[in-house]
């Protein structure tokens, strides 16, 4: 881990588990949407990667980082079960029965309590964090607040050009990809890092970085994505121009050879 030198171990380490998670169902699909791209793809993938990711960024994880002596190999299994799969099949089983009318008449409110039930983990991590004294300062924090606005600005940047090199027609793929490449699960990811973690003196470390990343990614979003929406729509009708000349000319040559 090169990035030791300038971050705290305990943060960088934290980095590594940020990037093993799973993707957000909730900010992929509503920034897609905003831009213009395809939400039921983005919903799909991440629904995909949250299944996926109930067994694999454990798996990552602790590939990664090794098993310490704060976590109990014994353990990790029924935490990530009770803590993790449990309610997240519970949740989109309840999603799924009340989908519809009743999460339509009560949407306002309920992505109040959404929003303010994030709001409140983000405070609570910080208010651990500095409560505990771990010895990490505002700049290590503002350090890698930089270092994380580079990481997702390049991993956007490489998603955008290999996007456009594999489907250069696909203006819809492109605006997807760029969002679903750098989304990160808090509601799946705070679960899995506590299940993982839980007795861990620098478990609000190993958190924050995913605190600062998801937030970061909303913000990052909503920034572009008015004009990833107008590349979209020009892109497309420059498709559909093209296309239209094509069998203008088609329609001549036809004519001329009789």
């Amino acid at each position: 881990m090169k990035m030791t030198n300038l971050l705290p171990i305990s943060l960088t380490k934290g980095l590594v588990i940020c990037s093993c998670l799973p993707q957000s169902i909730c900010s992929a699909t509503v920034l897609t949407k905003s831009a213009n791209g395809l939400p039921s793809a983005a919903m799909i993938n991440a629904v995909f990667s949250n299944l996926a990711g109930i067994v694999l960024s454990p798996m990552l994880i602790l590939w990664y980082l090794g098993v310490s002596a704060h976590v109990d190999e014994k353990t990790i299994v029924p935490m990530l079960l009770l803590k993790v799969a449990l309610p997240f099949t519970a949740g989109q089983l309840v999603h799924y029965l009340l989908s519809g009318v009743v999460i339509s008449a009560y949407d306002h409110p309920l992505k109040v309590i959404q929003e303010g039930a994030m709001v409140f983990i983000i405070f609570a991590t910080f208010s651990q964090l500095f409560a505990k004294g771990t010895g990490t300062t505002l700049l290590d924090v503002a350090l890698m607040v930089v270092f994380q606005s580079v990481i997702m600005m390049v991993t956007m940047l490489w998603c955008w050009l290999t996007l456009k090199m594999l489907f250069p027609n696909e203006a819809k793929f492109h605006a997807t990809g760029l969002f679903l490449s750098v989304s990160k699960t808090m509601p799946l990811g705070i679960p899995l890092i506590n299940a993982l973690y839980k007795d861990h003196p620098h478990l609000a470390l190993y958190t924050l970085p995913l605190l600062v990343w998801y937030p970061l990614t909303i913000v990052m979003g909503i920034l572009i994505a008015p004009k990833v929406s107008e590349y979209v729509r020009h892109t497309e009708q420059k498709i559909r121009e093209e296309e239209e000349e094509k069998r203008h000319a088609e329609m001549m040559d036809y004519h001329q050879a009789l």
